[in-house]
């Protein structure tokens, strides 16, 4: 493996990064280092790491809801 390196830019939403920033700092990493585990957990599944997913409600909690 090569031990070269290279830049990376990528636009981020201010707000996302200040938390992503804190986050990290909070967890003992740089963000840098945060990114590079997602991306060798990314190459290494040959997948996203987690669930892509949209986030709507089954039936059973939509109909709780109409309840309400």
């Amino acid at each position: 493996m090569s031990t070269s390196t290279v830049n990376l830019n990528i636009r981020m939403d201010k707000d996302l990064k200040e938390e992503l920033d804190a986050l990290c700092k909070e967890l003992g990493l740089t963000t840098s280092t945060a990114i590079n585990i997602f991306a060798k957990a990314m190459v290494r599944k040959q997948a996203l790491p987690f669930k892509l997913s949209l986030n709507k409600a089954n039936k059973k909690t939509l109909e709780a809801i109409q309840n309400v």
